[in-house]
């Protein structure tokens, strides 16, 4: 609901905003942008865990795994920092001035779209890994393909700060669903299975080892 704003001219005033969004809506605003701060952050160790595979199958840190790990972990950030930013919009919104709830909620959404190039740098980190360690047995090579894909399809969020119509707009087809439905389940859900399809298999592994040494 705190989409909506944006997918209509910028000019509108702060009174508005408040009043249609923050201030119908604040409490429920208020917990969603919570939980997502608190959620989004399991993002960083999300990314951990894949930078320590990247080293361990490379036998040490390359430009790819660091790609990966500060792209993440600056992801990460973003997807708890903005969130934050809507929360304080949230809770402030009875008492503080409509336009800095305005500033508040318009910066929030350009730092969480158009600084899309911190996840570009870690979809494509990865991809390149995923495509030309040929050593590397956890990956299969069209998941890192779609990796790179992904990244690509995120430029359009640069149109965000200048159209109000169309499918590039913030709550836009592209913008809001395209993208973020094949961020999805176009990287997120078939690494995650790749990287727990591989720790279980790791675990397995050591398991026999441990029961042999009496652990």
């Amino acid at each position: 609901m705190v989409v909506g704003f944006l997918g209509e001219p910028h000019q509108r005033r702060g009174e508005q905003l408040v009043a249609e969004y923050y201030g119908k809506h604040g409490d429920s605003i208020a917990i969603g942008m919570a939980g997502c701060c608190v959620v989004a952050l399991l993002y960083l160790p999300w990314s951990c865990l894949l930078a320590l595979m990247m080293r361990d199958e490379q036998g040490g840190g390359t430009v790819f795994s660091f790609m990966e790990l500060t792209g993440g972990a600056l992801t990460a950030w973003v997807l708890a920092f903005c969130p934050a930013m809507w929360l304080t919009c949230a809770i402030l919104a009875p008492t503080l001035d409509p336009a800095l709830i305005k500033l508040l909620h318009t910066c929030g959404w350009f730092i969480y779209d158009v600084t899309f190039m911190i996840t570009t740098v870690q979809l494509t980190g990865l991809g390149l890994y995923t495509i030309l360690n040929k050593r590397q047995t956890i990956f299969p090579a069209w998941a890192g393909w779609c990796a790179i894909a992904i990244g690509i399809i995120f430029i359009p969020l640069v149109l965000i700060p200048f159209v109000d119509k169309g499918p590039f707009m913030l709550p836009g087809t592209w913008n809001f669903y395209i993208v973020f439905g094949t961020w999805l389940f176009g990287f997120f859900t078939p690494y995650s299975y790749f990287m727990l399809r591989e720790v279980s298999a790791r675990r397995r592994a050591f398991l026999p080892g441990a029961a042999a040494l009496g652990h």
